[in-house]
Formats: structure tokens, sequence, C-alpha cells
């Protein structure tokens, strides 16, 4: 993969996805051929590609880290959906107030900050989650 990026083969824009390409198939092809071997395997890959010379991975780096704040907040959504509703009402009403004192503030608090920023009923696509009627 350094051969091809010193040499231009992968333009600058898809540098990105061919190390993230590369780096799933490495995984994939390691853990086949020996278990548990994939992580070792994409770990010696990146240090092996981070002390080449002549391939600049700035990009790559950034592209990393945007998506290591992806994957982070994909496990706290997946973490979330799997509480379930009977779990939370076998803790009795305290499981009940403290998850209200928790949601309610914060929904509410960005509701009004949503509504403050732009002085309007918010417009679709800010990241403020509006109902249609007041929409409307």
């Amino acid at each position: 993969m350094a051969a091809a990026i010193r040499r231009h083969w992968i333009p600058e824009f898809l540098a990105n996805v061919v190390a993230l390409a590369w780096v799933v198939m490495v995984f994939a092809l390691s853990n086949y051929l020996a278990h548990e071997s994939g992580l070792l395997a994409v770990t010696i890959m990146g240090v092996w590609l981070a002390n080449t010379r002549g391939v600049d991975m700035s990009e790559v780096l950034s592209f990393k880290e945007s998506l290591s704040i992806l994957i982070i907040s994909m496990l706290f959504i997946v973490l979330g959906a799997r509480i379930n509703v009977a779990d939370i009402l076998a803790t009795g009403w305290n499981g009940v107030i403290v998850l209200m004192v928790v949601l309610l503030p914060l929904r509410f608090r960005r509701y009004l900050r949503c509504v403050c920023r732009n002085r309007v009923i918010p417009r679709l696509g800010n990241g403020c989650l509006i109902p249609f009627s007041l929409s409307s």
C-alpha cells in the first residue's frame, strides 16, 4: 500500500478509503489464516506504514480521528439501544426517576438552544428535532 501511495497510483481523495479497505482486508485475511490474529496484523501494518519514508499520512491520520469519533458514537448508540424498558422498570421507581431527571432536562436544553440560536423555528438539517406541528 505504501508503494501505491508513493507512486501516486491511488488518488489523494481516495487514500482514506483505500487505507480503510486495506485494514479490513488484512484483518479478515489474517483472522481467516490464524484465529484472533487480525488485530496484531493491522497493528503491525499501521506501524510499518507510519514509518515508511516518502508517504504523506497526514490525511489518513485525520481520517482515523474522524473514524474513531464515529465508531465510539455508534458504540454508545448501540449500547443505549440494548437497554430494555423492563430492565429500567425492574429497578423500581428510582430507576425511572433517575432516567427522567437525566433525560428530560437535556432534551429541553437542546430544544431551547436550537430555538434561541436561530430565533425562529429551526429548519430541517441543523440538528434540532422539532415536531412538525411546531414547524408549520
